[in-house]
């Protein structure tokens, strides 16, 4: 309650290998609690987190976090599907019926991954996601400064037109 008066939105790194090894694996959100935490970290409930945190009345982003040093692109067989399937079950459990999350960041800065990749998992995310319900998704973050030219093309990078279609903002980190 201390931060309430100062703000109302409270951003979470929602850290996808705390949940699954492999994007294959369902991340099994609703034995979670009677299991005693999630499938790779046994000390972790996101329902207890989120549910303080609703109760204190913020808002909650997920940003849904991977990068290659802790969930590499190369683990991903099939992107889009598996995406999609994650991005259902994560916004079925938290978004649909315990109604925790109100927008969803898919990364944070997944630098290292390859474009292709990473297009293909907002986009399966994102279909997976509207299918359990409407929510705001928003793209990892796109800021482009970097003193070298040649890497300030980030939303050219991992955005495309499909994507585009599928989010409903964007995200920069200036």
């Amino acid at each position: 309650g201390a931060y309430r008066e100062l703000c109302s939105l409270v951003r979470d790194y929602h850290r996808l290998d705390w949940d699954m090894k492999t994007p294959d694996q369902s991340p099994d959100y609703e034995n979670m609690e009677t299991r005693g935490g999630t499938l790779t970290t046994p000390w972790l409930n996101w329902d207890r987190e989120y549910r303080q945190w609703k109760k204190e009345g913020f808002a909650i982003d997920a940003t849904v976090l991977f990068n290659n040093n802790l969930f590499p692109d190369t683990l991903w067989k099939s992107p889009y599907q598996e995406s999609f399937n994650f991005g259902k079950s994560f916004v079925t459990h938290f978004v649909k019926s315990k109604q925790f999350i109100s927008q969803i960041e898919v990364g944070n800065e997944p630098w290292g991954y390859r474009s292709d990749i990473y297009q293909q998992i907002l986009l399966g995310f994102a279909d997976g996601a509207r299918e359990a319900a409407n929510i705001t998704i928003l793209p990892c973050a796109v800021q482009a400064y970097n003193p070298f030219p040649d890497a300030n093309h980030y939303i050219k990078r991992y955005l495309n037109k499909s994507n585009l279609q599928k989010i409903d903002g964007l995200n920069t980190h200036l």
